[in-house]
């Protein structure tokens, strides 16, 4: 399993820019590293660590100001023939992080084939998140940023 984990900085300093906000912000986004959460999941997956700030699209700035969340995954390779980073986006401005095993359901993942990469494709066709991952047969926790929707989602297994 993976380690997954996000840091959102509370509105004043998303609209600000947590150095501009400084000492003012109640929840001390200012000292907030990436490295902080890299190294606390680091291992959680020691194959491959990875942070990827998601940045409001509708500026065509990508400073401090327009992020809305920063993505962290820490990789244990279980599946697939290689190992694949995470955050992983897709060409339509989706993110996802996910620790977790399809083991049956949909979607189908093929032998030799990475679940991260089968779930983001499935999720990337639909409309409706939540019943894409209700026909998910296995344990799972994941953080997605749905691009379309510009909404930020958190879900897990029913045992989770």
């Amino acid at each position: 399993m993976c380690g997954i984990g996000v840091f959102v900085p509370c509105g004043r300093c998303r609209s600000l820019g947590s150095a501009e906000a400084g000492e003012s912000c109640l929840f001390g986004c200012q000292h907030f590293q990436p490295e902080f959460l890299e190294q606390a999941l680091k291992g959680r997956g020691p194959d491959r660590v990875k942070s990827l700030w998601i940045h409001d699209t509708k500026s065509e700035s990508s400073s401090r100001a327009n992020r809305i969340a920063l993505m962290t995954g820490a990789v244990l390779h279980l599946r697939g023939d290689r190992v694949h980073e995470q955050p992983m986006p897709d060409s339509t401005g989706n993110v996802l992080l996910w620790n977790g095993e399809v083991w049956a359901g949909e979607p189908k993942v093929a032998t030799g084939c990475n679940d991260t990469i089968a779930v983001l494709n499935s999720l990337q066709k639909t409309t409706s998140t939540m019943e894409t991952l209700k026909k998910v047969k296995g344990p799972y926790s994941m953080i997605y940023w749905d691009n379309r929707t510009k909404t930020l989602r958190f879900s897990k297994d029913s045992l989770g």
